[in-house]
């Protein structure tokens, strides 16, 4: 995602907690990068030089600064957030790209709009925090078709919406909290059903039937979903997937995992009943505890579906 940022020439400043990870992300660049620097602390990211594109290009973005974040859990956002709001100026936007539960989320925007200078997209000019959570994978992050579900003010959201369609499609959502709902409905419907789509390769390869020709007849059938289509949990099916590559590089489980917990929060004490996301989890948890925590959660074919040490079964249906 920062890569493609840099692609379109706006100026970063680019921190993580892991210094290996920011120099890889740095060494990867052209030397004709020259708008990139790595900061050494959250200190250093502030402030950054206005945000513009390459000499002769129409602006991607007239925000003065924007500050983007995504973090693994709700405490880092939390303490990010806390930590660079003091130093924030009036006019920036904060982005949080995390997928954190709703109520946390609006609680921040919340501590932001009420900060000195903070507002709640009323057209002043104070700090506003959008949460903007995304989906499609590191295939889509690569190649700038990531889903951005936006939550918070609409005006927010518009100056924001040159510099996120650099990275996909950004969709205002409603108001601040409902980028995480609409993320972690979402992320239900892709848990179940790619444990769905696992029990059925496993069932049907336990019968004879081999994963490539389920995999081939669901995509044209009512079975189709994005796990048949793009995301296979079976080696060999779709290339590219993580699948083919002992199922590292993709969407660890343990997010997974989280997000469905996200998911049950929502519903919880019996507001909604969860009994899929429920299942799910019960899943991948199982994944987890099976050795399969920091794969990729299509690996939930291999760790709970799996027969045996020779894989999946391949045998002539009837056999």
């Amino acid at each position: 995602m920062a890569r493609r940022l840099v692609d379109a020439g706006v100026h970063l400043r680019v921190f993580d907690a892991s210094p290996e990870a920011v120099g890889r992300f740095t060494d990867s660049l052209p030397s004709s990068a020259g708008h990139v620097h790595a900061a050494t602390s959250l200190r250093d990211v502030l402030p950054p030089p206005p945000l513009q594109a390459k000499h002769g290009d129409p602006p991607v973005n007239s925000i003065p600064l924007v500050l983007i974040t995504m973090l693994p859990s709700p405490a880092a956002v939390t303490s990010t957030i806390k930590a660079l709001l003091p130093r924030t100026p009036p006019g920036a936007l904060m982005v949080d790209m995390s997928t954190i539960p709703p109520d946390v989320s609006r609680s921040l925007a919340s501590l932001v709009a009420a900060t000195p200078g903070g507002q709640g997209g009323d057209g002043g000019g104070g700090v506003v925090l959008l949460d903007a959570p995304v989906s499609g994978g590191t295939a889509a992050a690569a190649a700038g078709t990531l889903t951005i579900m936006a939550g918070g003010p609409a005006d927010a959201v518009a100056a924001v919406t040159p510099l996120l369609s650099q990275l996909g499609k950004p969709t205002h959502v409603g108001a601040a909290g409902a980028g995480q709902i609409v993320k972690a409905a979402n992320n239900l419907v892709l848990g179940v059903s790619m444990a769905a789509v696992a029990e059925a390769t496993a069932l049907a390869a336990a019968a004879g039937v081999p994963p490539a020709v389920t995999a081939a007849v669901m995509g044209t059938s009512s079975g189709r979903c994005w796990a048949t289509e793009v995301y296979h949990p079976a080696p060999g099916v779709v290339a590219g997937a993580p699948a083919g590559r002992g199922y590292t590089g993709g969407f660890r489980v343990e997010l997974m995992r989280k997000d469905l917990g996200i998911a049950l929060g929502m519903g919880g004490h019996g507001a909604t009943p969860t009994p899929m996301a429920t299942a799910a989890e019960g899943v991948y948890r199982s994944m987890c505890e099976k050795g399969g925590g920091g794969k990729d959660f299509s690996g939930v074919l291999e760790y709970v579906y799996k027969r045996g040490k020779g894989g999946l079964p391949t045998r002539a249906a009837g056999a």
